[in-house]
């Protein structure tokens, strides 16, 4: 199951990144955690784990939090790195027929305020920084 959710959001992923260059001014680094309700009308709340929770709250704080990247270059060994604070961290989420972006620190106060389990599609619309009537399974640029 884990398997599958990676390859749902790798593709969701890969499209986000294709339609934020045609469609976004992205001007200062920012960090994504991406997401897919895979059909269903809500998004989980257990889908967003306490290692990811934690790494949000980290990049948004005041020490900077070195992340290794792997350099792609011929050998595939080598790792450099990004460093982040007081850094944008976003959360797109896949609804069937549109997604929303959603800041962490938004998310994370609805899920502390929330009485429900998950996040409905009329409620990811009211507190999303951008909504985008699209799904981007369909996307093609």
């Amino acid at each position: 199951m884990q398997a599958r959710i990676q390859r749902i959001e790798s593709k969701f992923q890969a499209k986000f990144h294709k339609w934020a260059a045609a469609n976004m001014k992205l001007t200062a680094p920012a960090f994504w955690e991406f997401k897919h309700t895979r059909g269903k009308p809500s998004f989980p709340y257990r889908e967003l784990y306490s290692h990811q929770k934690n790494w949000h709250r980290a990049l948004m704080g005041i020490k900077p939090v070195f992340i290794k990247a792997p350099d792609l270059g011929p050998t595939f060994k080598a790792y450099d790195s990004v460093s982040g604070c007081y850094s944008d961290v976003f959360i797109p989420i896949q609804f069937n027929e549109f997604f929303v972006v959603i800041g962490a620190g938004v998310l994370a106060d609805e899920i502390k305020r929330s009485d429900r389990k998950s996040l409905t599609e009329k409620r990811a619309r009211q507190i999303a920084y951008l909504v985008v009537e699209k799904n981007l399974a369909r996307y093609k640029k």
